[in-house]
């Protein structure tokens, strides 16, 4: 995937977090399988150095085209 901006250096900590909150579960359909990290209010709008854990979800790859999660 194409990035404007690079991740933080501490990415993979809040990434860890996000995924140990969420109990390793896609917030949209349940799966556990090809999970990533996103912003729910996008970076630009926020500032690109703002990856506040509390804006953040976990889905799967298949949400992120649809949200559907497979649907």
């Amino acid at each position: 995937m194409w990035r404007q901006n690079p991740l933080p250096p501490d990415w993979h900590t809040i990434r860890n977090q996000i995924l140990q909150r969420d109990d390793y579960t896609c917030q949209h359909c349940g799966s556990h399988q090809n999970l990533e990290v996103d912003h729910i209010i996008p970076a630009w709008k926020l500032g690109w150095d703002n990856h506040n854990p509390n804006n953040c979800l976990l889905y799967t790859s298949d949400a992120a085209d649809d949200l559907l999660c497979g649907d």
